[in-house]
């Protein structure tokens, strides 16, 4: 078998459908596997799945192991000569897979790729490729001096500013959300290390993957749709405790006495501070419900017109629904436009999306699914709308 995709899942039930009907097209030419690690999801997740899904092995745990735990489990049973750890609130286009696969394949001493994510509004997600962090590095990161000169090797090493987001680069550090190696060398870097429990297990299995001798390869000109943060979408102290306690145990593992003791106090100080700033606003930064719009552009089958119009009835995000044919869409203020997967493909829709950068919102209509999905705009989560 080529390649065992691993995708870890909690309470994302429309958009890990999404991810494998994506990746069911991108696929089709290879031998493959999909094993999805559910950590306890209290959604309809596994009603839904038992029910409507068959050739995919699914683990149902009895608790939340975290997103290291879990994919370890997904790496003890899989099959194929490469893995890919996969996001489940991703979208894998057309030639994704097959051209990471080549790239392992004939690049000497590759050890790790990932690719150019976007978001929903087709922004590009820095942490696509980075450096290994730096208290220098950090510090400009977590200040938001990095975003001032996101070009720059300096401000900005945090995430390799100095290697462009469309090129083929070494990288040190590569994203958890896609990361494809053969399956040897995952096993022989021991897999993520069980400590983290989320944030940081990329960054660490990255590094450990480089002290093999290895070399991690950023490959911009592939291309997925990663929704931001939807297991973690409210910014509360919790959250913050779980980030900032792994980059404490990153900081230990990888750096020596002082320097490591060094770059605790660092990030105790920055915690507190992220802390401070989360009582002040004692709300959540990310918008997760759908506009109202003026006026919606449809492309879809005219047989489909009917549940959407329901969903729209239901959910109310359109004064009008304007459905036309390929070509007459004009954007204007206030203006959203959904695609179906009947008529157009993933990587279509994909490229659509990359393409706008937020200059209106592109929904994705998956008719057997019987969701629409989403994003507002940039730093949004994933809106998804249903009849249920």
């Amino acid at each position: 078998m080529q390649l065992s995709i691993i995708i870890v899942s909690y309470n994302v039930r429309a958009l890990l459908a999404q991810c494998m009907a994506s990746i069911k097209t991108a696929a089709k030419d290879l031998e493959y596997e999909i094993i999805v690690v559910d950590n306890n999801s209290k959604d309809d997740s596994q009603t839904y799945f038992t029910t409507n899904n068959t050739g995919i092995t699914f683990i149902w745990n009895k608790e939340n192991l975290g997103f290291a735990k879990a994919n370890n489990v997904g790496l003890s049973l899989a099959k194929g000569s490469s893995i890919l750890f996969l996001n489940p609130d991703t979208i894998v286009t057309q030639n994704c897979l097959e051209g990471c696969l080549d790239h392992l394949n004939v690049t000497q001493n590759c050890g790790a790729v990932g690719v150019q994510m976007i978001d929903g509004a087709g922004c590009f997600l820095p942490e696509s490729k980075r450096n290994i962090p730096g208290l220098l590095s950090s510090f400009f990161y977590f200040s938001g001096l990095s975003k001032l000169a996101k070009r720059s090797s300096f401000f900005n090493a945090y995430h390799a500013g100095n290697i462009r987001q469309d090129s083929r680069k070494e990288v040190p550090v590569l994203s958890g959300a896609f990361m494809m190696a053969r399956t040897e060398v995952i096993k022989k870097a021991g897999g993520f290390d069980p400590r983290y429990f989320m944030y940081g297990e990329d960054v660490d299995l990255s590094i450990t993957i480089g002290k093999l001798g290895l070399k991690n390869w950023y490959l911009g000109d592939l291309k997925i749709l990663h929704y931001k943060g939807e297991s973690s979408k409210e910014k509360n102290e919790k959250y913050y405790e779980i980030f900032f306690q792994a980059m404490k145990l990153f900081s230990k593992k990888h750096n020596g006495h002082w320097s490591g003791k060094m770059k605790s106090a660092f990030i105790e100080v920055t915690k507190n501070f992220y802390k401070l700033n989360y009582q002040l606003r004692k709300k959540s930064t990310i918008n997760n419900s759908i506009m109202k719009y003026a006026t919606v552009s449809v492309f879809c089958a005219e047989s489909e017109q009917e549940k959407i119009n329901a969903m729209n009835s239901k959910n109310h995000f359109a004064d009008q629904l304007s459905y036309l044919e390929e070509g007459n869409f004009t954007h204007n203020y206030n203006t959203a436009v959904i695609y179906s997967t009947t008529l157009h493909t993933y990587s279509s829709i994909v490229e659509s999306i990359a393409k706008t950068k937020s200059q209106y919102s592109i929904y994705i209509f998956d008719p057997e699914a019987g969701t629409i999905i989403g994003s507002n705009g940039k730093l949004s989560t994933a809106v998804i709308l249903s009849l249920d």
